[in-house]
This record gives structure tokens, sequence and C-alpha cells, in this order.
């Protein structure tokens, strides 16, 4: 799987994941407040965020925000342990932490 040291995401959050409505922001803002990684351990020893191939050619990062992705991001985890017979791990991130605000 490649490495794509500079790659930009967007993720977005439904209203009702994981069963309840995600808190809002006093700014009405709903933020995402958990974020959910797979990861596998590459032939360098380095742990290494797990990419699925789409079928346009292109890589994504198996990552999730939401309850909906996160069981697709499962599903592709699963079969690319499958395939390449490589254990994988599904790592989740709940502590946010806003460092700075960029803006233009």
């Amino acid at each position: 799987m490649p490495a794509w040291p500079f790659v930009f995401y967007c993720l977005t959050v439904k209203i009702g994941t994981l069963g309840e409505r995600p808190p809002t922001s006093p700014d009405g803002i709903q933020r995402i407040n958990q974020l959910w990684l797979v990861t596998y351990i590459n032939e360098a020893g380095l742990e290494t965020v797990a990419q699925a191939k789409l079928v346009t050619g292109e890589y994504v990062p198996l990552i999730a925000a939401d309850a909906e992705r996160l069981e697709s991001v499962m599903a592709a985890a699963r079969d690319i342990a499958k395939a390449k017979n490589l254990k994988m791990r599904l790592i989740k991130f709940t502590n946010r932490l806003e460092i700075e605000d960029i803006a233009p």
C-alpha cells in the first residue's frame, strides 16, 4: 500500500450516529469527537494507516468518523486482511484537543 504523506480528506459526521445526537458546540457547529483508524505494522516495523484501493485506482485511508462509515471501513479492512494475510487493528481516538485555527 502506498504512503500518502500530503493527502487532505474531509470527514463529516451525521446527526444521530452511534445511537445519539452528537453534542453541538456553543457556536452551533457539530464537531467530530471520535475518529476510527485501521492500522497495520509495515515491513519497516512502523504502524501505518491502512488504505483501500478504489475502482478508480485511487487509494483512500481506512478512516471513519461515524457508524455508517465505520461499517464500510471494517468490511474493507477484513477483505484486505484476508487477501494479504495481514493482522490489522481498529483504533479509536476520542480525546479532542483543538490546537490552532487555520484561516486564510
